[in-house]
């Protein structure tokens, strides 16, 4: 059997509660669900069972020495960069290195396994979707984040698809050190 994978981190729910407060958009966006926000690090998609604990130890010796980290939320981003967004983000720049540094070490890691990203790593939080297209004029509006959080675990996540959307499940913490 198959299940659709992606590694990720998760955001405190005070975080999460306040980012989708301060946001105000457009009719034809659709407000990510709170308990769907979170940092993907890597998506594995359609995935066999029987490699399942392939990854989990792949993902426990990789994270074996990273340390807690702080990282912000500083800005809001679309993509793509120019034109009428699809994607609305929030991101950041404290922290940025160290959370480079953990997700590059996971993707070469899991890449050699045959479990591979074509698109570069790059930090964004999915705060909204793109459900229609309302006008061909976008202004990103003007919000100020300055949020800051503990990343202090990475989860395997399942995803099922839903009519109402993706319900994501927890298939393995792994808690960084102190």
């Amino acid at each position: 059997m198959k299940q659709r994978l992606f590694i990720a981190i998760p955001i405190p729910s005070n975080v999460k509660s306040e980012l989708i407060g301060k946001i105000k958009l457009p009719t034809g966006f659709k407000i990510t669900r709170p308990e769907n926000i979170h940092i993907t690090l890597l998506f594995l998609g359609d995935t066999s069972d029987e490699v399942i604990p392939q990854i989990i130890n792949i993902m426990e010796k990789s994270l074996s020495d990273k340390k807690i980290f702080e990282l912000s939320i500083e800005s809001l981003g679309q993509f793509p960069e120019r034109g009428y967004p699809n994607i609305i983000f929030a991101t950041g720049k404290k922290g940025l290195g160290d959370l480079m540094k953990l997700a590059d070490d996971l993707r070469i890691q899991l890449g050699k396994k045959g479990f591979k990203d074509n698109k570069p790593f790059k930090y964004h939080i999915t705060v909204a979707r793109k459900k229609f297209m309302e006008s061909h004029d976008f202004i990103m509006p003007e919000i100020k984040l300055d949020h800051t959080f503990k990343v202090n675990e990475v989860i395997l996540y399942k995803s099922d698809l839903q009519p109402s959307g993706p319900v994501y499940t927890d298939l393995k913490v792994i808690n960084l050190k102190e």
